[in-house]
């Protein structure tokens, strides 16, 4: 914990808390100007300094998404890895061009059933900080550009319930389907 009456050193304590990202579009730094506009979407952050994951993390959690041939979930079946894994995150990747469908219209439409999404990650070398400090350029890494571009991630939580899954499966299957 950290108690200040400094406004400049408390706000960069939340920034290195998390990532070095700030979500406010109006303290946004810019030099993104080659960006797609897609990159601007409800999703979008900027990593400003890098940072450190200074935040409570979440539990493994399993989700029912099978017979979707546009979606993958992440693999939890490496046996010399399962009982290490613990996810804090659920991120699948969806083929959202064979379902016609932007990764904004997906994120509305679930917002408006009450389900919060996001993405992560965003490309963390067309960030303004890597940008700066190591001069990346947009397709200098194309497997994290394709990562990105089908990247999606769904609400995890400890306090989830059975009932929680479901209409979480249920809303999402609903919308991209």
């Amino acid at each position: 914990m950290l108690v200040t009456d400094n406004a400049e050193w408390a706000q960069r304590a939340r920034g290195l808390r998390s990532h070095g990202v700030e979500r406010r579009q109006f303290l946004w730094l810019g030099g993104n100007g080659d960006l797609a506009l897609d990159a601007w979407g409800p999703w979008y952050y900027q990593m400003q300094d890098l940072g450190y994951n200074y935040r409570i993390t979440g539990i493994q959690c399993a989700q029912g998404f099978d017979n979707l041939p546009w979606l993958r979930v992440p693999n939890l079946t490496i046996p010399e890895y399962r009982d290490l894994m613990s996810l804090y995150l659920y991120i699948v990747q969806i083929d959202f061009q064979s379902i016609g469908r932007t990764r904004t219209d997906a994120m509305t439409g679930l917002r408006q059933k009450v389900m919060g999404t996001q993405v992560f990650y965003i490309r963390v070398h067309l960030q303004p900080w890597c940008r700066q400090t190591y001069k990346c350029k947009p397709c200098e890494y194309p497997k994290a550009e394709e990562y990105y571009k089908h990247a999606f991630s769904l609400p995890l939580s400890p306090a989830m319930t059975d009932g929680d899954v479901e209409r979480e499966v249920t809303a999402t299957r609903g919308i991209l389907a």
